[in-house]
């Protein structure tokens, strides 16, 4: 689901022609199918929408469209040595003015110009070992780069920057664990086997801006890291040692600017960034997760905090699709009374609580805010399932997200 203009584009099942291309203004009469790209019962699968080159970039059916719109404005994007659209595994990122993406044979990388009439191999990347689906991934614009990961089943990543050319695509890092975005660079975890190897690195895409910024800030060798988006120029992760213990820290991108906050008794589960902060979720161990707790950091120890303890007998409690919009946390909880349904959070006890019943009772409408989820105008559109229709879009507002809601009907699936 991906908002262009003042409108919503997503992929949608509507029972008779399969996952197709939809579009919605945020009102009942103005959501429809826009195209139906593989006609009949079978799916195009929309996916992976990108503005570039004054127009809106997809993917679907393993080929990149543009849509204006419009019936008319949709088609696939063609060139002189693919006539009949070109071939993707993934939808673009854009670098300047170059639209990278991955060609069906998943190690290749490619480009497209801006004006959607040329596309040419950059680089096959040499793979050993099993491979994923999507090995080349994730993908970062960096500066006048392309920085992206090299995944393999059997291997840790390693990390490669591109400018578009052969000769400026490089490998960068071997034994990469965790990577993200901040600003004008990409932090990453580089696995060291020992105790309290594990070290924090930063690059701008370039090898002689690829610099280490500490070694393990806890002195305990690592079983999984968690980052956040980046928010007020500052990058918040989480580490877990093979103890089940966990660790919540901050990076600016500098070393002095690295540091842990706060030691906690149990792993992170999920972490998502918030205004000049941070909401995490601890699970504590249990294998049907009945105890959970809602954390908000400032970016300071004593600013780390607990926000909430769930509890549940025979419910997940944990929060899960954790996001952040308009000055709270959005999140999806199970509670006996409700199913699983909307909560929300302003970071206070008091201030965390259900916001939507969508099926009302013990049953769940399993909001989808990953993937189902967009900000259009003053209002929240999600895709929700009330137990009467189906899984369908409401329309709930911003102002009074816990009040009033409008139902879009005519999906029976949306993405």
């Amino acid at each position: 689901m991906y908002r262009y203009g003042d409108h919503v584009f997503f992929s949608a099942d509507d029972g008779t022609h399969g996952q197709e291309l939809w579009l919605s203004d945020g009102t009942t009469e103005g959501t429809n199918m826009l195209a139906d790209l593989v006609a009949g019962p079978d799916s195009s699968a929309p996916c992976d929408f990108t503005p570039f080159g004054g127009t809106l970039v997809f993917r679907a059916a393993n080929k990149l469209w543009r849509t204006n719109g419009t019936l008319t404005g949709t088609t696939p994007i063609t060139t002189m040595d693919q006539p009949d659209g070109v071939d993707a595994s993934t939808g673009l990122t854009v670098v300047d003015e170059l639209g990278f993406f991955t060609g069906l044979q998943n190690s290749s990388i490619w480009v497209l110009d801006a004006d959607l009439r040329s596309a040419h191999l950059v680089f096959t990347v040499p793979l050993s070992g099993r491979i994923g689906f999507q090995p080349l991934t994730p993908r970062y614009a960096i500066g006048h780069h392309l920085v992206f990961g090299v995944w393999q089943f059997d291997f840790p990543q390693q990390l490669w920057t591109s400018d578009g050319t052969s000769e400026g695509t490089r490998m960068i890092a071997e034994d990469v664990a965790y990577l993200d975005s901040l600003g004008a660079q990409v932090l990453f975890i580089q696995l060291g086997y020992g105790e309290g190897d594990n070290a924090l690195w930063a690059t701008d895409g370039t090898v002689e801006g690829t610099i280490q910024l500490t070694n393990s800030l806890t002195q305990h060798t690592w079983n999984k890291s968690y980052f956040s988006d980046s928010v007020a120029g500052r990058l918040f992760f989480a580490e877990e040692n093979y103890s089940g213990e966990g660790w919540i820290a901050v990076s600016d991108g500098t070393t002095a600017g690295t540091q842990v906050l706060r030691q906690l008794t149990n792993p992170v589960d999920s972490l998502v960034a918030a205004n000049d902060g941070a909401f995490f979720v601890q699970d504590q161990a249990s294998l049907n997760r009945m105890h959970a707790e809602l954390w908000h950091t400032d970016g300071t120890g004593d600013g780390t905090t607990l926000v909430r303890s769930f509890e549940s007998t025979n419910r997940n409690v944990r929060p899960e699709q954790m996001t952040f919009i308009e000055n709270r946390l959005l999140f999806v909880k199970a509670d006996e009374a409700h199913g699983t349904e909307l909560w929300q959070s302003d970071g206070s006890p008091e201030g965390t609580y259900l916001c939507q019943d969508l099926n009302p009772g013990p049953r769940s409408s399993l909001p989808r805010l990953h993937g189902g989820s967009v900000v259009l105008g003053e209002n929240l559109i999600l895709a929700a399932d009330d137990g009467v229709h189906g899984e369908e879009l409401w329309s709930l507002p911003l102002n009074a997200l816990c009040g009033t809601t409008l139902y879009l009907p005519w999906v029976t699936s949306s993405k």
